[in-house]
């Protein structure tokens, strides 16, 4: 779904012949009260902007990236952030970096 203007719309519907004259006058002079009748009364709506921004399919490929250990967390975390997001917006956690065991824990771990 896309959103034009109505004056707009209705100016391109003269152009093309689609609206007369008569019907022109009558739909040209409605006021933004009457025409948000109209779209209430047949069921449509205007998207709003939240702000985010949309880039496509962005967010699900760094999602699935992700998931599949092919990125990790601060490329995700760069990668959302073109769409205004964080990985904790997307229910993703940061997990402990990996801590390779100390000299001690290897001797221990040989002796076993």
């Amino acid at each position: 779904m896309f959103v034009v203007p109505y004056r707009t719309m209705i100016r391109r519907l003269r152009e093309t012949g689609i609206l007369t004259g008569k019907k022109y006058e009558k739909y040209a002079f409605c006021t933004e009260r009457q025409a948000e009748q109209w779209r209430m009364r047949l069921g449509l709506s205007i998207p709003t902007r939240e702000n985010k921004i949309g880039l496509s399919t962005l967010v699900d490929q760094a999602m699935s990236l992700y998931e599949k250990n092919l990125i990790t967390y601060e490329r995700l975390a760069y990668l959302l952030a073109f769409s205004k997001l964080t990985p904790d917006d997307m229910g993703v956690k940061e997990e402990a970096s990996y801590q390779p065991p100390s000299d001690e824990e290897l001797d221990a771990i040989m002796e076993e």
